[in-house]
């Protein structure tokens, strides 16, 4: 009987699943977005520094080996549809990510929703996420129980880390506070690695 009950609570988180999937691609529809294809297979690794890529290895007709990586993430491809002259799109679609960790909720093949509004700011984003997730919720029938709440950087700082940001706006300053916070980073660090240590 537990097996029976074990399988059944499986079909119905993977019924949550797809309805969840059907809701978010049904938003980006509803918003006027398009949905995007984009390779899974790279002849060219992608430029995320801290990703590490799948690599595999693709055979012409001739049998001559090339070398091919599954993609981190569908950015690259997106912002190439975007120069084309695409102005809302997105994609929603498995990527690929090697040595980290997994098991439990973690896989290293994970779906991702990635999404681009050409001539907005920041600001039209966050709308986003906020109407996504409570378009999701209403039509699957989620229960979540939260309220949306916006900060801007320097406050999660100054509130998390008891830290005025504006003061550690070069790479010696941020190298130093990440020393007295024991952390161990190397001299050649830039500022973005230094300031997500903290983060």
């Amino acid at each position: 009987m537990n097996q029976v009950n074990h399988i059944v609570s499986h079909k119905t988180d993977l019924d949550q699943r797809f309805a969840i999937i059907r809701a978010v691609r049904e938003w980006f529809w509803e918003e006027g977005f398009i949905e995007v294809e984009t390779p899974l297979i790279l002849r060219l690794p992608g430029q995320e520094p801290h990703l590490s890529l799948m690599k595999t290895e693709i055979y012409n007709e001739k049998g001559e080996v090339f070398p091919a990586y599954l993609h981190t993430s569908p950015e690259y491809a997106l912002k190439k549809m975007l120069a084309a002259g695409y102005t809302k799109i997105f994609s929603l679609g498995k990527v690929f990510r090697n040595h980290e960790s997994f098991g439990g909720t973690h896989n290293p093949e994970f779906t991702m929703i990635e999404w681009y509004r050409a001539d907005k700011d920041y600001n039209a984003l966050i709308d986003d996420v906020e109407n996504l997730i409570d378009a999701v919720a209403e039509k699957t029938k989620l229960l979540i129980d939260w309220k949306f709440q916006r900060f801007h950087m320097r406050e999660l700082w100054q509130k998390f880390a008891g830290v005025n940001l504006d003061e550690y706006l070069t790479k010696e300053k941020m190298l130093e506070l990440c020393r007295e916070r024991g952390f161990n980073p190397a001299e050649t660090e830039g500022y973005e690695d230094l300031f997500y240590r903290i983060f």
